[in-house]
């Protein structure tokens, strides 16, 4: 292991000093090991793009609490299909909330 990068922020946007510096020092042939989705990003689309864009570099990412490894450029589905199995990850849905459904604000915990 080289390098171990550690955000203290939250993941809820992409705007992280430790994940930019995360992007400019991966490189062809480097993996990249992420606990667990959600630790990356916390919504489908900031994930993807964040996934794609490593691969594209020919960077392995792996996710260990998922077992998902990922060495090419991932299909949509195929990522929020994986996605989907992690509780906390946010799939980014517009318009109104599913009829029936409460909206997360509204939920008791």
């Amino acid at each position: 292991m080289d390098r171990v990068f550690t955000d203290k922020a939250s993941g809820r946007d992409t705007s992280r000093p430790e994940l930019t510096e995360l992007l400019r020092f991966a490189r062809d042939g480097d993996t990249v090991v992420v606990h667990s989705m959600d630790r990356l990003a916390r919504n489908l689309d900031d994930l993807r793009a964040l996934v794609q864009g490593l691969t594209r570099k020919g960077v392995r990412v792996e996710f260990v609490k998922e077992s998902l490894v990922k060495t090419t450029t991932v299909a949509n589905q195929q990522l929020a299909q994986s996605a989907s199995q992690c509780p906390r990850l946010v799939l980014l849905r517009s318009g109104p909330t599913a009829p029936g459904a409460e909206p997360m604000r509204n939920r008791r915990r």
